[in-house]
């Protein structure tokens, strides 16, 4: 029974992290309606980019501490319990539940639940997604969007000859 129940409770939260990952909000504003009389426009603020990189980084949940949303790492990012931004991890990227950096390039893994834009290296855990692959994924449930080598009872990839296909699964 409690195995059942530990079982269902994995499933419902790997759902869950599926969920909030495809319904989320990429922050694209809805366009603005045309306005008869062109509005002035401020000056542009100059755009800034993150070069600082660390080799050790901890994060307690994404933007807990506000410097990893957009940090990058060369070395290791440590969720304690979960981790994730919009930086790049050169490295490992390991949590306790979920690791969720957008640009990986090298090794990401969690108890339950990880996830990347661009993944380059290797992810391992119960479910792996990404968007952009050029690596392998070893879990139970493996979804991509474009490419990837797939290891699992579940795999998916959206523009994949067989989308769906159980043990592995390739497109190249």
């Amino acid at each position: 029974m409690k195995k059942n129940i530990l079982t269902l409770l994995i499933i419902a939260c790997a759902c869950a992290c599926f969920a909030l990952n495809v319904f989320a909000d990429d922050g694209k504003a809805a366009p603005a309606p045309k306005a008869a009389v062109p509005p002035v426009a401020a000056p542009a603020a100059p755009v800034t980019e993150n070069t600082a990189w660390d080799f050790f980084e901890l994060v307690v949940f994404p933007g807990i501490p506000s410097y990893a949303i957009d940090s990058n790492v060369n070395g290791v990012k440590v969720g304690a319990p979960i981790s994730g931004g919009k930086g790049v991890v050169n490295g490992i990227e390991a949590s306790v539940i979920s690791s969720m950096t957008d640009r990986i390039h090298g090794f990401q893994t969690a108890g339950l639940y990880v996830d990347a834009k661009e993944m380059k290296g290797l992810q391992f855990s119960i479910v792996n997604f990404t968007e952009e692959s050029g690596g392998v994924q070893l879990g139970i449930v493996n979804l991509s969007q474009h490419n990837g080598f797939q290891v699992g009872i579940l795999n998916y990839i959206k523009d994949g000859w067989i989308p769906y296909f159980p043990v592995i699964n390739f497109k190249f």
